[in-house]
């Protein structure tokens, strides 16, 4: 028989939301010494707050642990948009004067794209066109795949993989030698493209509260936003370097979306619930114990370890090497 705690826990007073129930008393997480459910225990880790969308969007009383993650995940986002939209700049068409001039003859335009370096035009028009379908069909097979992926593998080893295959592949495509080599790579990148922003968003979410759900959406939109406007100075520096050259803009956007890889393996880590999911109940109350502990609720972190997570496999996590670091 489970004995009753005889002191009042720091979780006995705030309430917050778990996903799909109603309200639920932290007093609740504290009760018999029995383990907790994985929304349980993300509830008593992962606080809701400050209220209101607009002050979660502007991360206003973000935990600690919570704010790092989000701003890792705006920087993925923010990557990410520079693949979507950088054909805005680069996929621009051309006309040559005469297409019965010799192709060295063809002026260059004020910006160079891809129509003008493969000779898109003069009846190859439609090149121009598949390069962006054949990079939505891309896309289709990124949403396909992407959930199965990060069921799979998990959610952070999605999310690394992905911006490196961004990164690489955006810089492969700044030296295709064909348009069909370029529409190849676009085709890879728009998988790519859907699958990490699926993961990303993923990640995010099953670090925070119900209630973070809608800032969440909005919030990871600004930050899209935001990377679409870092390519106006990008692209203008671009054209400092090498004016009619479109190569030049795709590599410093394949360089830059590394960026993101710094954030994500520095801020991010793999999700309690996936590790819950998968069976590994020890790992997902350690992720979730250090994320108590980080946030500076030490109370919650060590009632994490001793308590443990209910599994249906029945693992309990909060052995002794676990609980001594606590002591």
């Amino acid at each position: 028989t489970m004995s009753q705690p005889t002191s009042a826990s720091p979780l006995d007073s705030p309430t917050d939301t778990v996903a799909g129930s109603s309200d639920v008393s932290r007093s609740s997480f504290s009760a018999a010494g029995r383990p907790w459910g994985i929304d349980e225990a993300i509830v008593a880790v992962c606080r809701q707050g400050s209220p209101g969308t607009l002050r979660k969007i502007a991360l206003v009383g973000a935990p600690p642990w919570q704010k790092r993650l989000l701003l890792a995940y705006c920087s993925v986002q923010m990557v990410t948009s520079l693949t979507l939209f950088l054909p805005i700049f680069t996929h621009g068409s051309y006309s040559p004067p005469s297409c019965d001039a010799p192709r060295e003859e063809w002026p260059a335009p004020d910006r160079a794209t891809i129509a003008y370096d493969y000779a898109l035009c003069c009846g190859s028009e439609w090149l121009l066109d598949a390069v962006t379908t054949v990079f939505f069909a891309g896309c289709v097979v990124g949403g396909c795949t992407g959930g199965f992926l990060n069921d799979r593998f998990g959610r952070l080893p999605v999310i690394v993989v992905g911006i490196v295959l961004n990164s690489v592949g955006t810089c492969f495509a700044a030296m295709a030698p064909s348009v069909y080599v370029y529409g190849a790579l676009r085709f890879v990148l728009g998988a790519v493209a859907v699958s990490l922003l699926q993961s990303n968003f993923i990640i995010a979410a099953e670090w925070l509260t119900a209630a973070w759900g809608a800032p969440l959406s909005a919030f990871g939109f600004c930050c899209a936003a935001a990377g679409e406007l870092v390519l106006v100075p990008l692209v203008y520096a671009a054209d400092l370097v090498s004016p009619t050259d479109w190569r030049c803009a795709t590599m410093m956007a394949g360089v830059l979306g590394l960026t993101a890889l710094v954030a994500s393996s520095i801020a991010m880590a793999e999700t309690p619930r996936w590790l819950h999911a998968r069976g590994e109940s020890a790992a997902a109350c350690q992720a979730l114990a250090v994320c108590a502990r980080y946030n500076g609720d030490d109370a919650t972190a060590h009632a994490l370890m001793v308590r443990g997570l209910r599994d249906p496999v029945g693992e309990k996590c909060g052995d002794k090497d676990d609980k001594a670091h606590l002591v």
